[in-house]
């Protein structure tokens, strides 16, 4: 799977790793995305906007 480049792919990445029941690190073995990638798309939106 290539990197999801848009937000709802993103959203739907994220709510499909929920749904799955795996670690991340399985999840992201599967899908083919590097483990940070995934970590810093789970990330809530605060966090990710210098937490504010």
């Amino acid at each position: 799977m290539s990197k999801p480049g848009e937000k709802q792919e993103w959203f739907q990445v994220a709510e499909a790793f929920e749904a799955s029941g795996l670690t991340q690190k399985e999840f992201s073995a599967q899908r083919g995305l590097r483990l940070s990638t995934l970590q810093s798309c789970n990330r809530p939106a605060s966090d990710v906007a210098g937490g504010m």
